[in-house]
């Protein structure tokens, strides 16, 4: 008894990655094994640039830093709330 190479659809709401090809499917709502494979070393190649991002070392701009810096001095008492911000702008 030979195996079918084929994967049962997800459902509708099943979403690809942007960067993968939508695969081609039949009128039976299956895909190919080799599509599958396709898409999952697709996916690996995303997962391994957005790691690549993230252990890159950042670092802030002198101005964000005298920015943060600055935040960081001025007392609390000095911010207005949040719905006080609300009601200015949303009496218009």
């Amino acid at each position: 008894m030979t195996r079918a190479k084929t994967a049962v659809m997800p459902n509708d709401s099943f979403k690809y990655s942007r960067s993968l090809p939508v695969p081609e499917v039949t009128t039976m709502g299956t895909i190919s094994l080799e599509q599958v494979h396709q898409d999952i070393l697709h996916l690996q190649k995303d997962i391994a640039e957005i790691k690549s991002m993230i252990a890159k070392d950042y670092e802030l701009s002198d101005q964000a830093k005298k920015e943060l810096d600055d935040a960081r001095k001025t007392p609390l008492a000095d911010y207005i709330s949040q719905e006080e911000m609300e009601r200015e702008f949303l009496q218009q």
